[in-house]
C-alpha cells in the first residue's frame, strides 16, 4: 500500500477530538486552517504522520479519536475566527464553564469536535491532496473517501450521540454547499433533512437529539458579523423552550 493509501485510511478512520460522552457535539464540513504557507503544508504533513502513529495503535476499532495529552501533541493549524465562535458557543451553553482555544480536544469538558472532511478542502489543499493525500481525480477521491468517512462518522454518531439527549451544532450554512450538508445529515441521521440556506438557523428534533444547523463560526469578520453572541442567544432561548 503507498503511503498516501495509509493516510486516506487513517483519515477516514479518524472522527475527531474531545470528549465522546459529552453532551455537546460540534459537526463541521471540513477541518479548518491551511494556506499556501509552506509552514502550513508541513504542519499538515506532520499531522497526518501523526495520526498514522496513532491509527497504527488503534487495533481493529472502527474509528479514532484524540482527547487531552493525545490532542494537544496533535500538529494542527487552528483559525482564529473559528475557534473564537466555538469558545463563544460553548461557553455560553455550558453556563458555569469558561473555556479558551486550548482546552477543546480535551475529555474534561463537555465537548467534541468533528468535521466531514478530516482535512481541509479548498483549492490550495487540493493540491496538497493530490501530491501526498490521493493520487487521482477530485470526483474519484471523494468517491472512495466521502462514503466510508460518512459510514464511520454513522457508527460514530449512533454509538455516543444519537438517541441519547444530546445536541449536535452543525455549522455552515453556505448554498454553495448545500448539498453535502444535506448529505452529511441525511447520512449521519437516517433522515430526510432539507437545509434551507435562506434562514440564519434551524433546529430539528431527531427521536432524543436535537440538530442545530447553524451560521460557520468563523462568520465573525469585519464584512460579515454574523456568529454573535446575540445571534447564539436566539438559538439557546429558542432550544429551552424545546428541551
Amino acid at each position: 500500500m503507498r503511503k498516501s493509501e495509509e493516510y486516506l485510511e487513517v483519515l477516514n478512520h479518524f472522527v475527531g477530538y474531545g470528549n465522546p460522552n459529552a453532551q455537546f457535539l460540534f459537526m463541521a464540513l471540513e477541518e479548518t486552517g491551511f494556506s499556501d504557507k509552506k509552514e502550513d503544508e508541513n504542519t499538515e504533513l506532520e499531522k497526518l504522520d501523526f495520526l498514522h502513529h496513532k491509527y497504527e495503535g488503534n487495533g481493529t476499532n472502527k474509528y479514532f479519536y484524540l482527547s487531552n495529552e493525545s490532542f494537544r501533541e496533535l500538529p494542527i493549524i487552528k483559525k482564529q475566527n473559528t475557534y473564537d465562535g466555538y469558545v463563544l458557543l460553548f461557553n455560553q451553553l455550558s453556563g458555569n464553564e469558561n473555556i479558551n482555544i486550548k482546552d477543546i480536544g480535551s475529555n474534561t469538558i463537555d465537548l467534541f469536535v468533528s468535521n466531514l472532511y478530516a482535512i481541509p478542502k479548498n483549492e490550495i489543499y487540493n493540491n496538497f491532496i493530490k501530491q501526498h493525500v490521493f493520487i487521482g481525480e477530485e470526483e474519484e477521491w471523494k468517491k472512495i473517501f466521502l462514503d466510508r468517512r460518512l459510514e464511520i462518522l454513522r457508527d460514530f454518531v449512533k454509538d455516543y450521540f444519537y438517541k441519547k439527549s444530546k445536541l449536535i451544532f452543525c455549522f455552515g450554512r453556505s448554498a454553495k454547499f448545500i448539498s453535502d450538508y444535506n448529505k452529511l445529515f441525511n447520512s449521519l441521521f437516517n433522515s430526510k433533512i432539507e437545509i434551507n440556506p435562506a434562514k440564519k438557523y434551524e433546529i430539528i428534533k431527531e427521536e432524543e437529539t436535537f440538530i442545530i444547523s447553524l451560521y460557520h463560526a468563523s462568520v465573525r469578520n469585519q464584512n460579515k458579523k454574523l456568529f454573535t453572541k446575540q445571534y447564539i442567544d436566539k438559538i439557546i432561548s429558542d432550544l429551552s423552550e424545546l428541551l
